[in-house]
């Protein structure tokens, strides 16, 4: 523990850089790992320069260069290009090894951002249980450079699945891309393409077998009638022959137990933004990571975010039961997490089942607690 280290309400706050304090974390000792990264060619979070990769017997000798500063750029990126902002950036590669000298987010190259984010994510991996599981939410950009040898300027980046196919290149096992669909998303100022009004989140886990809870996040069925009659669905998933005849089987079983009322989470998750007055950098919403803890951590198990930003994450964990570790780069924002963890944790499930029970829809409850 560093002095500016603290545990408040279950939840374990580290502040430094997320690799090395990953490093000083036990062998699989949390069970699901929910987070954000910086995303890539977004901003300055205000932490030092650290050393990513090359050999670490090296003696560095830097070949020094300046980033320029974000504002001086013509950059069509499809993030929140109001909050992108960093000022120059001093850098630099080792003349005689691959290691690089920088903050994480602000690589000169989408390669050099996708090969830190594995390292980091490969100690995920060894802190994680061997059940254990990733949920990673990652943005994308556009490319506004002039010198790449495949992107061209207002090519789409791809990092999201860059960075999955490489983890999965890693020994992850990547099981699912689940969409973050945004109801309420940022406008831009576009007139050859579409407005963004998506995330990723990528499901990867430690191994083929894995903990997942998948009647904790069911949802409700939409089912208000048995299947029809006429129907040729020759899908065999409805019965050993398909067709009419596998759709009957399904009928019978219906009338004997009953319609459904719920049924397994959907890829695509609509959750509203919601911003955060604590701080500058954006936030997820509670409502989008309760899925992961809840299917992927079990009561009483460890919740880790090597990016713990405001302390969503850790919030989320205790008011489900769960323990968290959290690090958060700087020690400023990590001021914040209390107040933070303190106003979402209660959000109780007691006070969530009255609602639904008087009718209250989801958005109103929400503005609850704004």
């Amino acid at each position: 523990m560093t002095e500016h280290d603290f545990v408040h309400r279950g939840v374990k706050v580290l502040v430094g850089n997320s690799l090395t304090r990953l490093r000083e974390l036990p062998d699989e000792s949390a069970n699901t790992c929910v987070t954000s990264p910086p995303y890539w060619g977004l901003r300055d979070y205000g932490g030092e320069n650290e050393v990513w990769g090359g050999d670490s017997d090296c003696e560095h000798e830097w070949e020094h260069y300046t980033r320029q500063s974000e504002n001086t750029r013509n950059n069509d990126n499809s993030l929140q290009l109001k909050s992108a902002y960093w000022d120059a950036q001093e850098q630099g590669h080792c003349k005689h090894c691959d290691a690089w000298w920088g903050q994480l987010g602000l690589e000169p190259t989408p390669e050099l951002y996708v090969e830190n984010l594995v390292l980091i994510f490969r100690e995920v991996k060894r802190v994680l249980t061997t059940d254990g599981s990733l949920w990673l939410n990652l943005g994308d950009s556009y490319w506004a450079g002039n010198t790449h040898p495949i992107l061209k300027p207002k090519d789409i980046i791809g990092i999201p699945f860059r960075v999955a196919f490489a983890l999965q290149a890693n020994g992850w096992w990547l099981r699912q891309d689940i969409i973050w669909a945004k109801p309420n998303c940022m406008p831009e100022p576009v007139k050859d393409r579409c407005t963004k009004s998506h995330e990723h989140i990528f499901l990867l886990t430690k191994s083929q077998n894995y903990y997942f809870d998948s009647e904790a996040i069911k949802e409700r069925a939409v089912t208000k009638s048995s299947s029809g009659n006429d129907c040729t669905d020759t899908r065999l998933t409805y019965g050993v022959g398909g067709g009419n005849t596998g759709l009957k089987d399904l009928r019978k079983k219906y009338k004997k137990d009953g319609l459904p009322t719920h049924r397994n989470k959907r890829s695509v998750w609509w959750v509203s933004p919601k911003p955060f007055k604590g701080a500058h950098f954006a936030v997820y919403p509670p409502e989008l990571i309760e899925p992961c803890i809840l299917a992927g951590c079990p009561e009483g198990g460890i919740v880790l975010d090597p990016f713990g930003g405001s302390g969503t994450t850790g919030a989320v964990a205790i008011k489900h039961d769960r323990e968290a570790v959290l690090i958060e780069l700087s020690a400023e924002y990590a001021k914040l997490m209390p107040k933070r963890i303190d106003t979402l944790a209660s959000r109780t499930k007691i006070i969530e089942a009255e609602n639904e029970k008087l009718g209250i829809t989801k958005a109103s409850f929400d503005k609850l607690f704004d």
